[in-house]
């Protein structure tokens, strides 16, 4: 009885989402949670973006870098296959086995810095995007950023330090050229989601994405920020969503 109960519910939905199957609801969940990454990655960008533009490099870097993340984070969890091979993970077992729940949170504890880089530069992605093109050299930026240069021991109580190519000046030009480039790397999401996303996937993605705005952009999640960064968010809202709006 209950199972038939659960089948009407999602019939109904289903008549919401034209072309989709029942099926494809079940989904709608994953496709909730992959919008809510979305609009981290669009409060991490809008900060990055204001801590430039006031002179702190290095928050910028990590706050740059963690939106691409979650840029590259939001895509992942739209594509099923990749989905599927996290979950298989032992890592992620453990997790769930703790948390004595199947939720979705472990996929983040569970995916790599470099890994979303890599999944973001891979040929049936993005890979001859802008986005694809900056992700590493944002990643380094963000170590670096955080973590210091490398320090070497050469012996006999020398040792060498390493600044790589992360000179002060060039820091600085490197952070403002890529908060800068942003809304590129938004633009080139909405793109993809909007051409390549299967239509079950495209419409739940969308459809959530337009539910959570009252609550991650314009509800409680601004109450953190200062009125300009919410400006940019909206900036970045905008650009994000575009192409996946004309393209529903």
């Amino acid at each position: 009885m209950q199972k038939r109960k659960s089948y009407i519910i999602l019939a109904r939905l289903a008549k919401l989402f034209k072309g989709i199957r029942v099926g494809d609801l079940k989904n709608y969940s994953i496709s909730q949670s992959a919008a809510n990454v979305f609009f981290l990655a669009i409060w991490h960008g809008a900060d990055s973006i204001l801590l430039a533009d006031e002179g702190y490099w290095r928050p910028a870097a990590v706050s740059l870098h963690f939106s691409l993340h979650c840029l590259s984070l939001s895509l992942m969890l739209l594509d099923q296959k990749k989905v599927k091979r996290v979950l298989k993970r032992d890592k992620y077992t453990e997790l769930q086995k703790r948390q004595k729940s199947v939720i979705l949170d472990p996929l983040f504890a569970n995916i790599g810095h470099q890994e979303a880089v890599d999944y973001i530069k891979s040929p049936r992605v993005l890979s001859k995007s802008q986005l694809a093109k900056d992700s590493q050299k944002i990643l380094d930026l963000r170590e670096f950023a955080s973590y210091g240069p490398k320090i070497e021991i050469l012996g006999d109580a020398k040792t060498k330090i390493s600044v790589e190519k992360h000179y002060p000046r060039q820091f600085q030009r490197e952070i403002k050229k890529y908060t800068a480039s942003l809304p590129s790397y938004f633009s080139d999401v909405s793109q993809f989601v909007s051409r390549k996303l299967d239509r079950a996937n495209f419409i739940t993605f969308t459809q959530s994405i337009m539910n959570l705005r009252k609550v991650l952009l314009d509800g409680h999640s601004k109450k953190y920020h200062r009125s300009d960064t919410y400006t940019l968010a909206q900036e970045l809202y905008s650009i994000g969503t575009r192409q996946m709006m004309l393209g529903e």
